[in-house]
């Protein structure tokens, strides 16, 4: 029998695999991720046109230092592990709940 994820599993695994290929198109090109947003160009409608392109500075990688986000914040392993585990958990609790409901609805 073949379970075919939620809809808000697929929707999460999405959501995550574009935010890592998003990161690794940044970080390839040398530039922060996530991109800063202009909030004047935001409040005018601008759409994507609101997010600016930055280099990462040159000493950034240098001697072991920790990438960081736009706001400033480093982001260690211990982060990425969290976020990985925090989304693999989400996925086995959707999934529990889906095979619930289909527990629920199958014919005795």
């Amino acid at each position: 029998m073949i379970i075919k994820p939620s809809a808000t599993l697929q929707a999460t695994l999405r959501t995550t695999l574009t935010s890592f290929v998003l990161y690794k198109l940044f970080t390839d090109e040398n530039l922060v991720y996530p991109p800063p947003m202009d909030v004047q160009l935001d409040q005018r409608g601008e759409g994507v046109g609101k997010f600016k392109l930055v280099e990462r500075e040159a000493d950034e990688d240098k001697d072991g230092e920790q990438p960081k986000t736009a706001d400033g914040k480093r982001i260690t392993k211990k982060d990425v592990k969290r976020g990985i585990k925090s989304v693999q958990r989400a996925g086995e609790a959707v999934e529990e709940d889906d095979e619930k409901t289909q527990d629920h609805h199958s014919p005795l």
